[in-house]
């Protein structure tokens, strides 16, 4: 089985795969561009979480 089919289904065209980045973490993007999907192993929760709360502290401030 395709590893995005069991995040986003078997209508998993409309997000397609970033390459690069420095985790190893999946990274997909939507075809619209107005969103991501980062999908990290459980042992790097912590580290995805503060990814996040860190984006939202951005977005906050007009940055992200």
């Amino acid at each position: 089985m395709n590893r995005t089919n069991i995040f986003f289904g078997e209508s998993h065209s409309d997000w397609l795969p970033v390459r690069g980045g420095e985790s190893g973490d999946f990274v997909f993007r939507r075809g619209d561009g107005h969103a991501f999907a980062k999908i990290a192993p459980a042992s790097r929760r912590g580290e995805l979480a503060g990814e996040r709360d860190r984006l939202i502290w951005l977005k906050g401030r007009g940055v992200a």
